[in-house]
């Protein structure tokens, strides 16, 4: 799990330079009613974060796999992230993901399969959801910055 906590740090710091270029006025136009803006992209991925800081942790006490799922389209909605300075979000996204790097770096190796509820259909191994956050971020991230 080094190598994915390795292109989350590059990630993160690779796109938040980006994103901190981007103009703020252009990042929460709603390509259509039901599509989210740039800056709610982004506050998906802080609730990406959120939700899987507890999951890493959680799966290494054998907590994981009872964790609720995740209903994306509420929490965005909830918290308004249009509302929010883009400059606050992306330091906050990149804050909760150096924490997320840190706690993948010391996540054990008899824990790389420890059930986590990933989804609604059955729990999944810690390394693979731990593999999958990157390549979510990395979608997203192309969302956000090449538009």
């Amino acid at each position: 799990m080094q190598k994915t906590a390795h292109g989350i740090a590059a990630e993160v710091k690779q796109a938040s330079a980006a994103m901190l270029k981007l103009d703020p006025e252009q990042t929460v136009i709603k390509p259509r009613p039901e599509k989210w803006s740039k800056q709610e992209i982004l506050g998906h991925l802080i609730d990406s974060a959120v939700n899987n800081y507890h999951r890493f942790v959680r799966a290494q006490h054998g907590a994981a796999a009872d964790f609720p799922c995740y209903q994306q389209d509420n929490w965005v909605a909830a918290q308004h992230y249009n509302e929010r300075p883009l400059s606050e979000l992306v330091e906050l996204w990149a804050v909760l993901n150096t924490q997320l790097v840190h706690i993948i770096e010391r996540i054990p190796a008899n824990m790389a399969s420890a059930p986590v509820n990933f989804n609604e259909d059955q729990p999944a191994a810690l390394e693979y959801v731990v593999k999958d956050y990157l390549v979510h971020m990395r979608y997203h991230l192309r969302q956000i910055v090449e538009g």
